[in-house]
């Protein structure tokens, strides 16, 4: 939200009633596919249903509902002291789908799964 409001104007309610009506507009479910088509950011407050009954390219629409499907299926993430074993997990596991090729989003997230399981078990 750094766009639209910071700690400098919170002495200032007209800045921050502005920057609330932003925000408002920014998340606003009228404007997720413009949104969207402009950033690559999906809405949580919009369904994959909206987003398919859109004239957004199917693999988009493919995309977004998988994305949205995945935060259904997925554990919380966990809390780390450093970012840095988090991303070269992330890197790693998406590099080894070359050679494993993933029949689809579902194995897909297993190979990230599997990879993330055998990191926090290294952490213990």
């Amino acid at each position: 939200w750094g766009l639209a409001i910071n700690p400098r104007i919170e002495e200032d309610p007209a800045k921050v009633a502005l920057a609330e009506a932003m925000i408002g507009e920014i998340v606003n479910p009228d404007y997720a596919v413009d949104l969207f088509k402009a950033t690559g950011k999906i809405l949580e407050n919009v369904t994959a249903d909206a987003y398919a009954a859109s004239d957004l390219d199917e693999i988009d629409k493919k995309v977004i509902e998988a994305v949205i499907d995945s935060f259904h299926v997925s554990p919380g993430r966990p809390l780390f002291q450093e970012f840095g074993p988090v991303w070269d997990t992330w890197k790693n596991a998406v590099l080894s789908w070359n050679s494993v090729v993933p029949a689809g989003a579902e194995e897909a997230y297993q190979q990230l799964k599997a990879s993330f399981d055998a990191m926090m078990a290294d952490l213990r």
